[in-house]
């Protein structure tokens, strides 16, 4: 293969601007006993992957199948053996675990059932884990999504005339051209699409934001439950005048029905009548049943999803608890007058009970006052409808996901901390591409921070002896990030430059989540996992900002499958270049440019003995000029001595051997 050792490099002029002068490309460098490469990931045999990456002098190795299947194919001996040949060359095992969505996503959207599916592989997962290094915290990475869309960003897209306080209250990013909302009851993903809309009569232009629109979403789903319960209101009142209406037509009837002055007509419109008042009664104790339906699916939506805190859930439900309770009051006397009314009506109609003039005159009286008890209760229903706040039944699917992963990976650090205390294995969450769900380094980090924050309270909970500062120590050693340089450098696929890749960076570097490194270098448009330096990623400015903050000392495995399957190539070499990896233990004195100091005893320096281009020198001593033409050397000992030729006669007697 041909020599290019530092043929590439970058500007870095903004960097070393930024900070100080600080060259990341000479002087930076990344110590060989942090740095990690990855074993195949599409076979079960990761036993032989071992042996073969530490064959290639490294000190680190992350393995692992993305396939969850394949993985299920490993013999669990296989994991105890892997840890007794790391402590026999000294080396440290990481894991990259299989490509899960730990939310409970799907082609579907989201299903509680699957996230429960997924924690419990998960649980199984760490347990498995636990085997490569039973006594200290093996780091497993985890994808935070297998490809959920967050929202669709484009470089440059701003929402003109937006003031500092509406900005900071979008729920999506402002160079959101799409976003992606969730129905949090149905699970299902919904996309917002920003739009400029004419203004009738002006030049100005109405814009719809994905906020805009999510807001809109939410508050017309309300507006139609609402509408719901109006309609089976007004069908409940207009049935309750036709069955006034029906009352009045049957006392002449029965009247003349107890005179025994009815003839067959009558008669027949009486029975009509009593068929049709019975039917119009179970049809209003049918819609009754719907609208305490309705309006227990609607309390329920504003209990789940109304509210963001206790205190405001308290004060919100005021007004719609004391209406909610005359209404309950209000109907328990209009039941209570109709039962008088209906009591009436079947002596009546059944036994045949003549009323005195006073008796029906009250009767009268009893069946106005139980339609103004009747409209009352209507009255306090609508109120309490009208007076419920909007719940946010649809939300950014990226806040949503935060929710869903977090208590996933909470709940199975439990379990893994439960089984083995402080020796638990490391979870690392990491990014994904942009644009799809916890995949940015603010959400990344709200992820991070969200499962700390719930396993902190379960441990608490399930062990009184555990205060909330040690709960605190136990989360940050055993959940953290993983920070992927490939995948953040996904943005420029949005016309982003390497000054916002470097912005991400730095925000996940800041917060001091990082516990592992996943070192591949990309273009920005596929997944191309090819060496650093490579690439347009940035990853010794990356690297470079993650030391300047971190609060732990990470590994940073460099991932560069395809280059391997490209040019049947070992990218460990080209990594260390790239980073400046010593050769040996101590570092050149500081300040020293590392790329260009005479015995620059590192990788990169060590390289440059050739020249910075060549083919190299070719085939040197072919094999074939010692075995046939000049008959020196020991290739034609025989095979058990060295050889390459076998021994088929005897060198003693020349006789043969078969």
């Amino acid at each position: 293969m041909s020599y290019y050792h530092n043929f590439y490099g970058y500007p870095t002029k903004d960097f070393e601007s930024k900070y100080g002068g600080f060259n990341p490309l000479d002087d930076f460098a990344f110590p060989g006993y942090r740095t990690a490469i990855p074993g195949g990931v599409q076979t079960a045999n990761q036993l032989a992957e071992l042996g073969n990456t530490l064959n290639q002098g490294v000190t680190n190795v992350e393995l692992g199948p993305i396939s969850a299947d394949i993985l299920e194919q490993i013999p669990r001996q296989h994991f105890g053996e892997a840890y007794r040949l790391a402590k026999l060359t000294g080396a440290n095992l990481s894991m990259h675990g299989p490509i899960i969505d730990l939310g409970g996503f799907g082609e579907q959207g989201f299903n509680e059932s699957q996230r429960i599916q997924t924690e419990t592989r998960l649980k199984s997962i760490l347990e498995r884990a636990h085997d490569f290094d039973p006594k200290g915290n093996v780091p497993v990475v985890f994808h935070t999504t297998t490809g959920t869309p967050a929202f669709e960003l484009r470089k440059g897209h701003t929402i003109h005339d937006l003031s500092d306080k509406e900005r900071k209250n979008l729920l999506f990013p402002e160079e959101a051209f799409m976003g992606v909302a969730i129905n949090q009851q149905t699970g299902q993903l919904v996309p917002l699409q920003y739009e400029e809309k004419s203004r009738f009569g002006t030049d100005k232009k109405d814009i719809f934001h994905p906020t805009n629109r999510l807001r809109s979403l939410n508050n017309t789903e309300w507006d139609q439950e609402k509408l719901k319960v109006q309609s089976s209101l007004e069908e409940i009142r207009r049935l309750s005048d036709r069955e006034q209406t029906i009352r009045a037509e049957i006392y002449p009837l029965v009247y003349a029905k107890e005179k025994r002055v009815i003839n067959s007509e009558e008669q027949a419109r009486l029975t009509e009548r009593e068929r049709d008042l019975h039917m119009i009664q179970e049809h209003i104790d049918n819609i009754n049943d719907i609208v305490k339906s309705q309006l227990s699916e609607m309390w329920t939506k504003v209990d789940r999803y109304g509210f963001e805190s206790q205190k405001e859930k308290q004060n919100k439900l005021k007004d719609p608890l004391l209406y909610y309770g005359e209404a309950s009051e209000a109907h328990n006397r209009f039941e209570e007058a109709r039962k008088k009314v209906e009591n009436y009506h079947s002596q009546i109609i059944n036994n045949g009970k003549k009323l005195s003039d006073q008796e029906v005159k009250g009767l009268m009286e009893l069946e106005k006052g139980m339609k103004e008890k009747q409209d009352e209760y209507y009255k306090f229903v609508t109120a309490a409808v009208g007076a419920f706040p909007t719940p946010q039944m649809y939300k950014p699917v990226d806040d949503f996901a935060k929710e869903k992963v977090s208590e996933t990976v909470s709940n199975a650090m439990v379990y893994a901390y439960n089984q083995f205390k402080e020796k638990a294995p490391l979870i690392a969450l990491e990014n994904y591409m942009p644009e799809l769900t916890l995949s940015r380094a603010d959400s990344l980090k709200g992820v991070v921070e969200e499962s700390r924050k719930k396993f902190e309270k379960k441990l608490m909970e399930n062990n009184k002896k555990i205060n909330e500062k040690e709960a605190k120590r136990i989360s940050e050693k055993l959940i953290g990030a993983t920070w992927d340089t490939g995948h953040i450098n996904f943005l420029r696929k949005s016309g982003y430059s390497q000054e916002d890749v470097l912005k991400e960076a730095e925000k996940i570097a800041k917060s001091k989540l990082v516990k592992h490194v996943h070192i591949n270098d990309t273009f920005g448009f596929t997944d191309s996992h090819l060496p650093p330096g490579m690439g347009n990623a940035g990853i010794n400015e990356q690297l470079a900002l993650l030391e300047k903050w971190k609060k732990d000392d990470f590994r940073a495995v460099v991932e560069a499958g395809a280059f391997v399957a490209q040019f049947k190539s070992s990218p460990h070499l080209f990594g260390m270049e790239q980073m400046n990896t010593p050769v040996y233990a101590p570092l050149l004195p500081s300040g020293e440019r590392r790329g260009f100091v005479p015995g620059d005893m590192t990788w990169r320096g060590h390289t440059d003995v050739y020249d910075p281009y060549m083919a190299g020198f070719g085939n040197i001593l072919p094999e074939v000029h010692f075995r046939e033409m000049y008959g020196a050397g020991f290739s034609s000992l025989p095979v058990e001595l060295g050889g390459q030729t076998t021994g088929d006669r005897s060198r003693f007697a020349g006789t043969p051997n078969q």
